[in-house]
């Protein structure tokens, strides 16, 4: 079997998706068995659906918004940390 770019791995499944070739075709002409042309084009359309869903608008968006999220976090544990100390100062007081 042959191993093939990522280059050529999108190419074959454009091939599919966009052209309408088969699989089966398309792995005999490229030494490929055709389910691993079948679980690439599964593959590329589920990350298709996410994309036209807005889940996945690009990777720098989910880049922002991890950031945005580690950084919501920090804040998160820095009050949580400021609320565990005056509990113990409110719970000394009234003892």
């Amino acid at each position: 079997m042959a191993v093939l770019s990522r280059e050529m791995r999108e190419y074959l499944v454009k091939l599919v998706v966009e052209d309408g070739r088969k699989a089966s075709e398309l792995a005999y002409e490229y030494g490929v068995k055709p389910e691993r042309i079948r679980d690439w084009v599964r593959v590329y359309k589920q990350k298709q659906a996410l994309l036209s869903d807005g889940e996945l608008s690009s990777s720098m968006e989910l880049k922002r918004r991890i950031a945005e999220l580690e950084k919501n976090e920090k804040e998160l544990k820095e009050e949580n940390e400021i609320l565990k100390k005056a509990m113990h100062v409110f719970a000394k007081n009234h003892t």
